[in-house]
Formats: structure tokens, sequence, C-alpha cells
């Protein structure tokens, strides 16, 4: 026997193909519209398609009965009853269809339908166990048909939901448990509400987990299933009356190229102008009243939701998927394409008249909004299934499938705000509001996923407003209670914070308070402040559920600045992700990882333990003393006349990954950013030491910054000093830098000297020094026993190591973790490093499959990160992880996960990035 499962993803659709290998005879059941993956199965195993069985008048597609008709002349056959305007050979219940060895079994299960069959199929004529049931839309993999999709035929849900569970009971579960289950459809089909994505099963494993199969009687069963579901969409009724009708055939001729004035005559006579491109090429630049449904999404479903199957259709986006896009529409009836546009970028270029762009928000956008904007409409476009889980505060609920039919609902005179779960749909509904002369309209990037990840307060049913809610004090209140002790929690974006920001402000974006709640404190005040109130608002109503004691400061920083109160500008750079403000302390964000080897002087992470020393460079002067026969002072003119040197290479602070430990280890919670890669310029240390002289007696030599603080239970200051042996210091190519990336040195990089030991952790690169210092015995200082240690148990004692050299890592830049990618081709992007020699190779793992080698770009660098790529492939829709792990010409290889330590040092475990496979 040959059977093979046909699954067309983008519809949920499953078709069958089953053929008997001794006679070459073959039926073909429920199948899609473009038929040539059935011909071309048949063709390549010898077979000839005989007939077609539809289990049901399909609504949710345009079946292919008739073009597989006029290909083969195979009979059309459905259950009987079927309503229809084409010659069928009907199928009555218990009849036996025999290809050969290979036999069929119709079960007559009205439910879903009044004409609706199952089909047996066993290999054998003498089986008494099926290989398999076809369910069509009767029994799906963890639900059943829905039975509410005739109610405009003058059949209720009430009577076929009686006839499926008599269906249900009386055919499918009097099959043996072992039997195949193969439905028509899987997760994502509006033919059920909570459809797996698993798509085949067994009866006994539905029996058991299924939620329509439990114990219930027929009228606990009818409610079962009647109840939550999904709007009907929008092109269903069409859909069912075109699967009855003697329809033309599929045309998959490339659409007519058509010229903008021709065009822009179809729309003013009624055409619909559709744009298949992906959301955000749409949003850059469109055709003006251009509906847009992009094609990777459920592409002809949506569009079904909201276009008229009446009009006629011109395709006015990439002429590359044209023809994916004409076919896609036909598979749900929507023959009219009359035509693509020859050349969109043509008519960016010299129409731009015709031409606009889309207003997209992140969820911090619409949470300031919400607070500015009283007439606000918030409305979102998902299933009931979907809100029923929850819902942004105060959303108005109109789902795509019947959205066309609500416009009127909404005031024109009004903003419009629409979300999904994750941005797609949503850009849809705007795109047909935007259509039908709505002006200021928006959707939300990221859609309620990204409100919900944020931890941002969500609503169910008619609940209060509880955003709207959130208590909230003045600029001056607010300014007393920080004085106090309570805690300033800025939530704007860095590039805002840069700008101004209120003293003692700590800096965590409103997208990551939630991962960072760890950081906050549960016995003091929060007082949390934006731009104007809106994201703080959605924020203090998050923090306060989550038991802490948070107030928002009502108008944000405008209200601030109002009020006469001190504002700090300048700070750091949008590329940077901030820790803390005081000390300075942030990371390299992730996605401002591009182009060249070097980091802008402005994005080079900042690791600060005590608060910023000012050094004036005329009066600067670096002393050269102890172990030495010429004691040195040098000013920065004499090192600027010393014999100088450029040097390429990566810091990186030793916490760096932290975050990554499990358990966690104290400290800052650094994720992969604390690494940077600049040209440094200055005087070879061991110039430095040459010149001065080391005496015999010389063991180490000590770098002391100007920069100082308390640590521990200290109680007087202390000073940051580390130290190299006399052989590191003369073999690590250390430099006494005073210029980075062609500048002279910034504040927060050690102006106007510091220490760059390439290679080595950056504790070992000492900022805004001051002293070096030859000592005869190994240093005993703070930042060198004490921190900076690898410490950990060994059975009977405690290891404490000191932290030297870099370990391997790679790190994958793009695409970012949680991007949306399209199935295909994938470019992976990142860098790799090692302290202890050049990168040898990189290998990138997708979707959790086998190690792919990456190219390096460029030669191997010693001292900096190798840029590297990987041209891959990732077909499997829905989440996907990629991993990438390095190996350096030492040998050694970047593990798994980092090895722990209490202090959290040396975290390289391998980097995890989600995608979403679209």
């Amino acid at each position: 026997m040959i059977f093979t499962q046909h699954y067309l993803a983008c519809l949920s659709h499953a078709s069958y193909l089953i053929g008997d290998e001794t006679t070459g005879r073959a039926i073909v059941v429920d199948p899609r519209r473009d038929v040539d993956v059935y011909l071309d199965e048949a063709a390549a195993n010898g077979l000839d398609i005989e007939r077609v069985i539809e289990t049901h008048v399909h609504a949710d597609f345009l079946s292919g009965h008739l073009e597989l008709a006029a290909a083969t002349g195979a009979v059309i056959s459905y259950g009987e009853g079927a309503d229809v305007e084409f010659p069928v050979e009907p199928l009555r219940d218990g009849q036996r269809l025999s290809l050969g060895e290979v036999t069929v079994e119709v079960l007559a299960t009205p439910g879903h339908t009044p004409e609706s069959i199952c089909v047996a199929v066993y290999e054998h004529p003498d089986d008494t166990v099926p290989y398999g049931v076809l369910t069509g839309d009767t029994l799906f993999v963890g639900d059943v048909g829905r039975p509410d999709l005739l109610a405009s035929s003058g059949l209720s849900a009430d009577t076929l939901a009686r006839e499926l569970y008599r269906s249900l009971h009386d055919k499918l579960l009097r099959l043996p448990d072992a039997a195949r289950v193969f439905p028509a459809h899987g997760a994502g089909s509006a033919c059920g509400k909570q459809l797996s994505s698993e798509t085949s099963s067994t009866i006994g494993e539905q029996r058991q987990t299924n939620y329509a199969l439990q114990s219930m009687d027929e009228d606990q069963f009818v409610a079962a299933v009647t109840e939550g579901q999904s709007a009907r969409p929008h092109y269903f009724e069409f859909d069912a009356h075109r699967n009855r009708e003697l329809r033309p055939l599929l045309d998959e001729e490339a659409p007519r190229l058509l010229d903008i004035e021709d065009v822009c005559a179809r729309r003013d006579a009624g055409a619909i102008l559709l744009d298949s491109r992906e959301p955000v090429d749409y949003a850059s630049g469109h055709l003006r009243d251009a509906v847009n449904v992009g094609l990777q999404g459920r592409f002809a479903e949506w569009a079904g939701d909201v276009l008229s199957p009446d009009r006629d259709i011109v395709l006015v986006g990439d002429p590359v998927i044209a023809l994916e896009s004409k076919v896609r529409l036909a598979r749900v009836g929507y023959d009219r394409v009359v035509g693509q546009l020859r050349d969109l970028a043509a008519v960016f270029a010299h129409r731009p008249d015709l031409v606009e762009t889309t207003s997209r928000l992140t969820i911090e956008q619409l949470a300031e909004l919400r607070g500015l904007e009283p007439h606000l409409q918030v409305v979102d476009v998902r299933s009931p299934g979907e809100t029923a889980a929850g819902t942004i505060p105060k959303a108005r609920e109109i789902p795509l499938a019947v959205f066309t039919d609500s416009v009127a609902a909404l005031d024109r005179t009004a903003p419009v705000v629409l979300y999904c779960g994750s941005g797609y749909r949503s850009v849809v509904a705007a795109s047909v509001l935007r259509a039908a002369g709505f002006e200021d309209v928006s959707d939300v990037i990221g859609g309620y996923g990204a409100w919900q990840s944020a931890g941002l307060p969500s609503s169910r049913g008619d609940e209060a407003d509880i955003i709207g809610d959130a208590p909230h004090v003045g600029a001056r209140a607010a300014k007393k209670m920080v004085d106090a002790g309570a805690l300033l929690l800025d939530v704007r974006e860095p590039d805002e914070w840069y700008a101004d920001h209120a003293p003692r402000a700590m800096l965590v974006p409103m997208g990551r308070v939630r991962a960072r709640q760890d950081e906050l404190p549960h016995d003091q005040p929060i007082v949390v402040v934006c731009r104007s109130g809106g994201r703080s608002a959605a924020v203090t109503a998050s923090l306060r559920q989550s038991g802490f004691d948070a107030v928002n400061l009502a108008g944000g920083m405008c209200a601030w600045a109002s009020a006469g109160l001190p504002v700090v500008t300048g700070g750091s750079d949008p590329g940077l992700i901030v820790h803390r403000e005081e000390p300075l302390n942030c990371e390299t964000s992730l996605s401002a990882l591009v182009g060249g080897v070097v980091m802008p002087n402005a994005r080079f992470y900042v690791r600060n333990h005590f608060a910023t020393p000012t050094l004036d460079p005329e009066s600067f002067e670096l002393t050269v003393t102890g172990f030495v026969e010429r004691p040195l002072r040098l000013s920065l003119r004499d090192l600027h006349n010393m014999p100088s040197q450029s040097l390429v290479a990566t810091l990186e602070c030793a916490g760096n990954g932290r975050s990554m430990f499990d358990p966690p280890s104290p400290g800052e919670q650094w994720r992969f950013g604390a690494a940077s890669t600049a040209e440094w310029t200055g005087v070879p240390l061991v110039e430095i030491l040459d010149r001065a002289g080391l005496t015999p007696d010389a063991c180490e030599v000590v770098f002391r910054g100007a920069d100082a603080g308390l640590v521990d239970n200290a109680t007087a200051p202390v000073r940051f000093e580390r130290s190299l042996s006399v052989d590191d210091a003369r073999d690590s190519d250390a430099l006494v830098a005073y210029a980075m990336n062609g500048d002279s040195l910034p504040v927060q990089h050690g102006r106007p000297v510091r220490l760059v030991v390439p290679g080595w952790y950056a504790v070992a690169s000492v900022k805004w020094l001051t002293e070096i210092a030859v000592i005869g015995e190994p240093l005993q200082a703070f930042f060198q026993t004490d921190r900076y240690v690898y410490e950990y148990e060994d059975p009977g004692h405690t290891v404490r190591e000191p932290v030297r050299l870099q370990q391997v890592r790679a790190l994958i830049t793009e695409p970012s973790d949680g991007a949306s990618v399209t199935a295909g081709e994938l470019v992976v992007r990142g860098v790799a490093w090692s302290g202890a020699a050049a990168i040898e190779h990189v290998d990138v793992s997708v979707g959790g499959g086998p190690w792919q080698p990456a190219r390096l770009i460029g030669e191997r660098h010693r001292h900096s990160w190798q840029w590297w790529e990987l041209l891959t492939r990732c077909d499997s829709r829905g989440t996907n992880t990629l991993r990438s792990r390095a190996t350096d010409l030492a040998g050694r290889i970047q593990p798994e996960r980092p090895a722990w330590n209490r202090l959290g040092y040396g975290g390289n475990g391998i980097q995890t990035v989600s995608v979403m496979v679209e």
C-alpha cells in the first residue's frame, strides 16, 4: 500500500493519496485545489487516480475534486445527501471500495455537516483492524468538528452536535484503539477550537486525551462543543457555496503585469489593491489604499477574512511572489486576480504622491499613548479562544474573522491602535482601516505576546482598568520619596535616558522590567517614571501585582523637568543596556554588534566599580616606582613622545554571561554584551618597564587606578589595583593606552591613560592608571585575591584560582533573540573570541539539528573577536533555536554550560537564540 498525507501548513489542511501497488489503482481524499502534488506522486509510483473522495462539502478551502477529475477522469464521491451541481457517485454507510489488496470502508458520520463521512483504510481485505481512518472534519487530534457552520442554512448547532455525538460514539469510538486517526485539519484551522499541532494520532490516544471524547452525556457534549468557538471566518459561506458549484478550474498562469496608471484605474473602478509583502516591508512604504496580508502568514485565510470575493484584486507587492499569491488566493476561491503592478520600486521613485508609510508602535509607545490620548481606541483582533487568557486592559475585541463587518463600530475621528498575538493580523486589520478612510491608525509590533512577555498587566472580561488605577504621585512628592530612600526606576529606552534623566534614577527599559525584578527592592518604595506617565503607569501596575510598593510619577520626566527639579544630561548611548547609573555599568546590546571589528566608543561596554574619577590631562602624571633602577614620572606629553603602538583588542568583563549561571551567582547580571573591541594606541608596557629597569628581586608589577571606594566591610576607601607577574607584564603585549579608535580615551574608559592587556579579562586592564609599582612578592589586595577569582568547592577544601585569560566564546548577533524570520534560507552571523589563541572554527546548530561549520570572515585575529557567518536553511515553522559554539587554535572548545563558580566569572556557556520561523 502507498499511503501519503499531504499537509498544507498555511491552511492547516491534510489530504491523502492511497494507492495499491499490486494494481496501480489509487484514490485521493479531500484534495487541495492545486493538484500537481497528487499527479506527480501518482506518476512516480505508477498509479492511476480513479476516484476523488470528499469527506464533506468543505467551507475553509476550495477543494480540488474538479481539477483532479478533469486531469485524470476520476469519479467524484461524497457521502449520501451531498447537494452539489456536478455529477458524483454517492457513497453509503458501510460501503467498501476495493483497489486490489487495499480496501476502504465508508462510515457515515453526520455532525460537522449532514453528509460527512469517514474513510477506514485496510491494507489487506481480511484485516480486522484498519490501518487508519480518515476522519475528515468529524474527529481531529485534540478536538472534534465544529457543528455551527450551517446555521444560515437552517441547521442548528444543537441538532448537528447531537448527530456528531452519535457519530463519534456509534462509529469511530467502536474502532480498535490501535486504529490510526488521520484528520483533515491541524492546529490553526478555524474548523475547531483546540486542534493539536500533531497531524495524526490513534483512536486510543484520542479516547484518553480529547476533551470531547471524555465521559459525558449527550447534553454535556453539546454544551462542550458549541461553546467557545471562534467567529466563523468571513469567507466560509462563500467557499462552501463554491464547492457545490460546477466552477471554473484553477488558473495557474502568472498574473498580467500592469502599469501604475492601469492599477489606479482598476482601483477607481472598484478593484482591491493587495500587497502580500511582509508587514515590515509594507510599513516602510506601500501604495496608498493597499491592503496588506503577508504571504508568510496564514495568507489565504486572512485574505478571505478581509477581502470581498466579488471584487477584482490587483496585486501591488513584489512581482516575484505574484504567482504564489494568486495560487494561494485561489485555494480559498478568490479567483479574480486581474494583474500585478509591474514595478513597485519605480512607483516609489517617480510617484511619491501615491506612496505612504504606516505607523507601528512598540509596547512602550502604546503604554505611553494610553496615558496621553483619552479617546484612544485599542482593538484586539485575536480570536475569543486567545483573548480568554487575557487582553490589554480596556481593549475592544473584534476578531479578524468579523473585522470588516465591524468597521462601522469604530470612531473615525479618534486614533485606533490594533494588536494581535504577534503583530501579523494587526497589520492586516490596520491596512483595512486605512483603505476604508481611517487616518490615525497604528498597530503594535510584537502584539500581545510582547506586552505579556514584558510582564505588563492584562485583564479578562470586564475587569477594571488596572493600569489607570495604579497609584500616582506628583513630581515634587516623588522627589521627597526619593530623598527619603525610595528607588527611582526609569523605564524609558536608553536613548531617552541618555538625553535627560533624574539624578540617581535606575534605568530598566519597560520591556526588561519583568526579567530584572530580582534587582528591585521589596523593602523600599519604588517611584516609576517614563516620559509622560503612560509606560510607567503600566509598569507600576505590573510591579504592584508582583508585590512591590510602587507608585507612578504622573506626567513623567516632563512633569519632573517642569517642576524645576534637577536633570542629568548625557550618560550612555542607545547601543548600550544600562545596568546601573552610579557607578555606571552598561553592556553593549547585541543588536549594536554590526559591521566592522571595532566598536564605536559610545557603544563600548562600561564596567566601573566606583564613581568615575576626573583627571586633568594637563597635570596628569604616571609614576613608576618600587623594585626599579630608575623611578619614572611621566606626563601625558611624555607618553605621547615615546614609541607608540596601535593594537586591536577585545576587552571582556570577567562577569560577562553571569546571568547564565544556575544556581545564580551574585554580582552584576551581565548577559552577553559586556565585551567590546577597539583599536587602542599607546606605549608598549615593556618599553616603560625597560626605561625604569627592573631589579633582580622584582616579582610582580602592580597597576593602580585613581578610582576608589568602600568594599564589603571596609571602613576606608580601597583603590582599584591589580598585578601581573613580571613575565606576564613583558610577554602579554600590554599597552599603556591614551587613545581609543583614534580619539583620546573617553572618560568612562580611563581618560587620560589606561592599561590594556589583550586576551586577559578586563579586570587586568586598569583604567585611570596613575601608578605602576614593581613589588617583590605577590600582591595581596581586594581585587586581586578577594574578587576576580574562580572560587569553588573541591572535596575537602575551597579552590581559589585567579581570573586570567578570556574563555573561548561565540555569540550570535543576527538574527536577534525573538526575531521573526522567513522559512527557507537563513543567514546567521556573529562574533567569536578567545584569550588563549585565535579562533579555529565556529559551528552553528539550527533547530536542535547537527553542528554546521560557519565561515570565518577575514583573517584570523589573535587579540580581537572574529566575525563569522553561516548561510543555512530553516524550513520548520514555529519557534526554532539557534546555537553557536567556538573552538580556538589552542584546542579549547566552548562548553554547553559555564563552569559554575561562586562569584560567576568566565561564564562562556553556549548561547541560545530563539526565532519564530513563519
